[in-house]
């Protein structure tokens, strides 16, 4: 209950969309600095600290991810 933990025991994320939807209101303009707000304890924790990875279906780029 409240785990954050899928029935098979990994980690459940927000959507692409609304992780990308989210990364682009911060006007994040690198991939360093997603990681670096990542690591703060303002940032929802459904939100992975790798998209990149995390999405590999639907990843382009960072640049697309945060819409610079």
């Amino acid at each position: 209950i409240g785990t954050g933990l899928g029935a098979n025991g990994k980690k459940q994320w927000r959507s692409f969309a609304a992780v990308r939807t989210f990364a682009r209101s911060l006007n994040i303009k690198k991939a360093y600095d997603w990681r670096k707000y990542w690591k703060t304890h303002e940032r929802p924790s459904d939100n992975p600290s790798h998209p990149d990875r995390t999405y590999k279906g639907k990843w382009v780029s960072w640049k697309d991810f945060l819409g610079n």
